[in-house]
């Protein structure tokens, strides 16, 4: 994942990413970072991504996807 800017990742287009910069997570690492943090469960991180950045259910999904899926791949 590397230094990728958030908007990389599946499910967080600009305005999203602009939500994510603010809260102190411009990069998809940082946001990676949370889903390690929140245990992994890929349910309650896209619910924490409604609940937080007001995400609608497809895309918050979509990044969860991609973040369980990397955590597949790398871990």
């Amino acid at each position: 994942m590397g230094n990728k800017p958030a908007i990389k990742v599946a499910g967080v287009g600009p305005a999203y990413a602009q939500k994510l910069g603010n809260a102190g997570m411009p990069n998809a690492s940082q946001l990676f970072g949370k889903y390690l943090c929140e245990g992994q469960n890929k349910g309650q991180f896209a619910q924490n991504l409604k609940t937080d950045y007001k995400m609608d259910s497809r895309n918050a999904s979509r990044a969860a996807e991609t973040m369980n899926d990397y955590a597949k791949h790398h871990f």
